[in-house]
């Protein structure tokens, strides 16, 4: 199996287990072939605090990486994109770290 592919599925049942917790029923996760993936659940996330729904977000790459599984880039970037939404209001320097 390709590893990327397997990266993307410790991603994604990140994502799936927290929703679990937060009581949001998990109804498709997928992997494509080529990379792409996802995790569907029941209902939205908006009457969570905003931290949990950062967390739901952030997730995917804490799984990975906690188990040391590489996946493709588009992975993180969607995560980010999600983060992004949760923060309308901040700039675009404001979410880049500092090295």
């Amino acid at each position: 199996m390709d590893p990327h592919l397997t990266g993307i599925a410790y991603h994604e049942a990140g994502h799936a287990i927290v929703a679990l917790w937060y009581g949001l029923p998990v109804v498709r996760l997928w992997i494509n072939a080529n990379g792409d993936g996802g995790t569907d659940y029941v209902g939205t996330d908006a009457h969570l605090p905003l931290h949990s729904r950062f967390v739901l977000r952030l997730a995917g790459g804490a799984a990975q990486q906690h188990f040391n599984m590489s996946a493709n880039s588009n992975t993180m970037l969607d995560d980010y994109r999600g983060i992004i939404t949760l923060t309308p209001d901040i700039t675009e320097d404001e979410r880049r770290p500092f090295f």
